[in-house]
């Protein structure tokens, strides 16, 4: 089972947990990766202009390559 993180502390997020949690984001809604970032940032209450420290340098590729 895989650790989940509580409403509470949303910010609380790895690089590595909120890469994948964009990624599948990405696959399950067909959307793009900028709008997957966007949308685990609204779930999460997380402000978009806060993100920068949670991507990775594997997320910042796909992001660049989109």
């Amino acid at each position: 089972m895989e650790p989940s993180v509580s409403e509470e502390e949303p910010k609380l997020l790895t690089r590595k947990q909120f890469s994948e949690l964009v990624v599948k984001r990405k696959r399950e809604k067909e959307i793009s990766i900028i709008e997957a970032v966007l949308d685990v940032c609204e779930e999460r209450n997380i402000d978009p202009s806060d993100v920068k420290s949670l991507i990775d340098s594997t997320l910042k590729g796909m992001i660049e390559e989109e």
